[in-house]
């Protein structure tokens, strides 16, 4: 009798080593990149290029206050350290492009996409759905146009507690290509 339950301590402890170990490589693979799908609105996991080759000239800015890192074309002027919002200016020939990051506290529990409709309706701009956009571990957020015809994009999210609402004024592989690389930490 002892020694069954010796065996089935043995095991349980097995049992959570072997759930612990699992646990942490799922964690720990899951790409934290945002995926922007253009195709059918489901919700379902899919992997994106870690790397756009685009990118690879592309500089880095950490924002440690609200933990993210997201890249920017090198030749653009750089915002303020934990700045919110943090704006990124074109130059070199696209002074009129800008890319911006805008962090806002979620004190209502509010989803992002309610909150973008309230938004809208406060300011009386239209906007015009583009579908839903994975954001893999973290969220889904909700891709918008500005329906005046613009090339103004805009995606909307919930993460870590706050509503994130990321903008791109100008050529939309740059937008693309700057959410792709939003990473969390």
């Amino acid at each position: 009798m002892r020694e069954k339950l010796i065996l089935g301590g043995v095991t349980v402890v097995v049992l959570a080593f072997l759930g612990g170990l699992f646990y942490y490589v799922w964690k720990t693979t899951i790409p934290h990149t945002v995926i922007i799908d253009a195709g059918p609105k489901t919700i379902e996991p899919r992997i994106a290029a870690r790397v756009q080759p685009e990118t690879l000239v592309w500089t880095e800015y950490k924002n440690k206050k609200y933990g993210y890192t997201i890249k920017f074309p090198s030749d653009w002027q750089k915002p303020a350290e934990d700045g919110n919002p943090a704006v990124f200016r074109g130059s070199g020939g696209r002074e009129g492009d800008s890319l911006a990051v805008h962090v806002l506290e979620n004190t209502g529990a509010v989803a992002a996409d309610t909150w973008w409709k309230e938004k809208g309706r406060k300011t009386g701009v239209a906007y015009a759905s583009r579908g839903e956009v994975i954001i893999p571990g973290i969220a889904v957020g909700f891709l918008y146009n500005e329906s005046d015809g613009t090339k103004n994009n805009h995606l909307v999210f919930v993460a870590k507690g706050r509503i994130f609402h990321i903008s791109g004024f100008g050529d939309d592989s740059i937008f693309a290509n700057f959410i792709n690389s939003l990473l969390f930490f």
